[in-house]
């Protein structure tokens, strides 16, 4: 019988890999779950595991030994996601970065055989469009979402480093990092919710300001089935490791506003074309931010459009991810409209700052 660990696991990712570990794996005899709050079951599912929850810190060295111990396999979700514009430098490094590497010493230490990361896009996200992007040639040379893209790189690069090591007991280390697009549905905090939160603050009226723009999007429930699929995938082939995997489905490929559009429809929000050519807004954005870094070091503003949402929104990405489809076996368990269906009944659930849906 197997023992695993998802650190992060009261998170929106590590919530559907658990119900997705209890609906499809056999053998697993006990999931651990770290995380800084205490576990709680939110999604519907049948709990047949046992789930043992320790709350503390990526960065508690005496807390990893101890939830590493006996332990086959480690699934790391756990991350702090900062892409404002004054982003939270330290906290982003000492989570992504340094929390990454510590757990890594801990599994080395307690003869973990398996670690599978849980990566994300945003480390292969330049400044440029991205046509059929795959994970050997899309390597920028600057990266757009800053710090928080870097200290993830880092923690990827951690990682895979770290694979094929040879453990005390003879056994071998082997470990794969996954890289999900923009994720949306349930528990989702971000993405979504607030776009809606925008829609509904400026009188129920969002502007489509993004132009010819398209991007790739994963329903989370097919995150956690690659999860799954990377788990068995590993178990099966003892060579598997070292590698880094691109996770998406066939959620449309729209830009981030029309994508929306059937979530802003169920809050009665409507979307207007912006007037405003892109350059004349990119310039406005990038004035306000000049000024709002003069005046940073007396006090830190955020502004909640930056030049970075403004030309992320409005690049034309694409992505393929058939070395996960042949490596992993992996293949989206959910539908595009199975996916709309589970994701509007969770945003219609949400409630909103004194801005109720009509």
């Amino acid at each position: 019988m197997t023992k695993i660990l998802v650190t992060g696991g009261s998170g929106c990712v590590g919530q559907h890999i658990i119900k997705h570990f209890q609906e499809y794996v056999k053998g697993i005899e006990e999931i651990r779950v770290l995380d800084l709050q205490k576990f709680e079951q939110k999604l519907e599912y049948e709990n047949k595991i046992p789930v043992v929850c320790s709350t503390g810190s990526i960065t508690d060295v005496d807390l990893l030994g101890k939830v590493t111990r006996d332990v086959q396999c480690v699934i790391h979700t756990a991350a702090y996601v900062d892409v404002r514009l004054f982003p939270d430098k330290e906290k982003l490094d000492i989570v992504n970065r340094k929390g990454t590497k510590l757990l890594l010493e801990a599994c080395y230490q307690n003869k973990v055989e398996m670690f599978i990361h849980c990566s994300t896009v945003d480390v292969m996200q330049g400044y440029h469009d991205i046509v059929k992007g795959n994970e050997a040639n899309t390597k920028p040379e600057k990266l757009l979402f800053g710090e928080y893209a870097r200290t993830k790189q880092a923690g990827e690069r951690a990682v895979l480093s770290m694979n094929n090591k040879f453990l005390s007991n003879g056994g071998v280390f082997r470990t794969i990092s996954l890289r999900p697009m923009v994720i949306y549905g349930e528990l989702d905090q971000h993405f979504i919710p607030n776009a809606i939160e925008a829609g509904l603050q400026n009188k129920k009226i969002m502007v489509d300001f993004c132009g010819n723009g398209a991007c790739c999007l994963v329903y989370v429930g097919n995150v956690a089935w690659a999860f799954v699929c990377a788990y068995n995938a590993m178990r099966s082939d003892k060579t598997l490791g070292g590698e880094e995997f691109l996770i998406k489905d066939n959620s449309p490929n729209k830009s981030m506003i029309q994508f929306c559009k059937p979530y802003f429809d169920s809050f009665h929000i409507s979307l207007y074309r912006s007037f405003i050519p892109y350059w004349i807004l990119y310039v406005f954005i990038s004035f306000i931010q000049i000024l709002l870094l003069l005046i940073s070091p007396l006090m830190k503003v955020q502004f909640p459009l930056t030049t970075t949402t403004l030309l992320y929104t409005n690049l034309a990405l694409s992505f393929d991810d058939s070395k996960a489809r042949k490596m992993l076996q992996y293949k989206p368990l959910y539908s595009p409209v199975d996916s709309y269906k589970c994701s509007l009944k969770y945003y219609n659930s949400l409630s909103f700052d004194n801005k109720k849906k009509n």
